[in-house]
């Protein structure tokens, strides 16, 4: 009835799909807006890209509007480095494990200093590093790169769809 396109893939998250389409949407110099409750998704923002994200409150729900600026001033990263700090802290809602003991604060702030979660291991001697934290890092390295190919969400899926179907369409009154 409202004229919105469904499409499905054997095998493959929604986010991935939601990914692939937001990015051809980008491809085609088109606005997008993905409507969501899932975080994950901020990894998608970009020049073209903006995740309006529906978020729990004391009074119901409300929406938050997310473009590069709002993620950067929330998190302290530009939205593709929420990627390696997901990597880090893990998601347990999701089974990502992340590195044991390391959570959001310290993810955000180690990506913010050294970049990428391969830079964050090239520098584990950095004296801004504390002995507890680094030993932390050095058990869970394995997770962590294994932890960011989960929380990766695909935008490269082989869709058969045509620009035009994504439109917005009269609907059904």
């Amino acid at each position: 009835a409202m004229n919105i396109p469904i499409y499905e893939c054997q095998g493959w998250e929604a986010d991935d799909i939601i990914g692939t389409i937001g990015k051809i949407c980008g491809n085609n110099n088109w606005e997008c807006v993905i409507v969501t409750g899932d975080r994950d998704s901020l990894q998608l923002v970009n020049d073209k890209t903006k995740v309006l994200l529906s978020v729990s409150t004391r009074s119901g729900s409300d929406s938050v509007s997310y473009g590069i600026k709002q993620v950067e001033d929330k998190y302290g990263v530009t939205p593709e480095q929420l990627i390696d700090v997901k990597a880090i802290m893990g998601d347990s809602s999701d089974n990502v494990p992340g590195v044991a003991g390391i959570g959001e604060k310290g993810a955000s702030a180690l990506i913010a200093k050294f970049g990428s979660l391969e830079k964050v291991y090239e520098n584990l001697n950095d004296p801004s590093i504390k002995p507890a934290q680094r030993a932390k890092l050095e058990a869970g390295r394995e997770s962590a790169f294994l932890s960011r190919e989960l929380v990766t969400i695909k935008t490269d899926m082989d869709i058969d769809v045509s620009i035009e179907d994504l439109r917005i369409q009269s609907y059904n009154e």
